[in-house]
């Protein structure tokens, strides 16, 4: 299992999630604006959420490659449509809503999971990154354990980096200056997300034009 391919998997997935994207925002925003155990939720949500996305890479892999840019298509669309719907209530959020919430903790750290989850599951770069691994890196030659085996590293990969950004950015030092500035920080996420949606419907547009 370990071998040239191991490695090309290992560099590639560290690369991919140390690069910013929704997954990132939203785990980010929900740790400052919400809690610690609210963003470390939302790291479980979308770690979860990869195990559909390996689901479905092996067996367009192995089974129906061609069906997978069709597919593709249609979760940047709804990807997109997320993003948008994100970036527009944190764009409405008043000062009052960006208070951190202690009571009815078990709602709003299962609002945080699902956030994760939806999150990653509509996430373009997340569609692609998996589609492109398992048919380039890993390839249909491959025993299933083996992509199962390479499904349980990028899980712990993608675990460990966006469970220890709760942990980072509620330390003293950060916490001190991010409450003063919990409303602006909620602005800049929802234009954030609102321009990761508009990334996406114009690469739509391009590539059907």
């Amino acid at each position: 299992m370990i071998g040239p391919e191991f490695l090309a998997l290992l560099l590639i997935t560290i690369i991919t999630i140390l690069t910013p994207g929704p997954d990132f925002l939203v785990i980010v925003k929900n740790t400052l604006v919400r809690s610690r155990r609210a963003g470390i939720y939302t790291a479980l949500g979308v770690s979860t959420a990869i195990w559909f996305h390996i689901a479905y890479s092996i067996t367009f892999v192995n089974y129906i490659t061609g069906a997978s840019d069709r597919v593709f298509e249609i979760v940047r669309i709804l990807g997109g449509m997320y993003l948008l719907w994100l970036g527009s209530k944190a764009l409405l959020a008043s000062s009052n809503s960006c208070i951190r919430i202690e009571n009815n903790e078990h709602a709003l750290l299962g609002s945080s999971w699902q956030q994760g989850f939806i999150n990653n599951i509509l996430n373009p770069k997340a569609t692609m990154f998996f589609v492109s691994v398992f048919s380039q890196i890993v390839g249909p030659d491959a025993e299933l354990i083996t992509q199962l085996f390479y499904g349980v590293v990028i899980t712990l990969i993608c675990l460990s980096w966006f469970c220890s950004l709760p942990i980072i950015l509620t330390s003293n030092h950060f916490i001190s200056i991010f409450e003063k500035h919990i409303l602006a920080l909620e602005r800049t996420a929802g234009v954030t997300f609102i321009g990761f949606s508009l990334f996406i419907f114009l690469g739509i547009i391009s590539d059907n034009l």
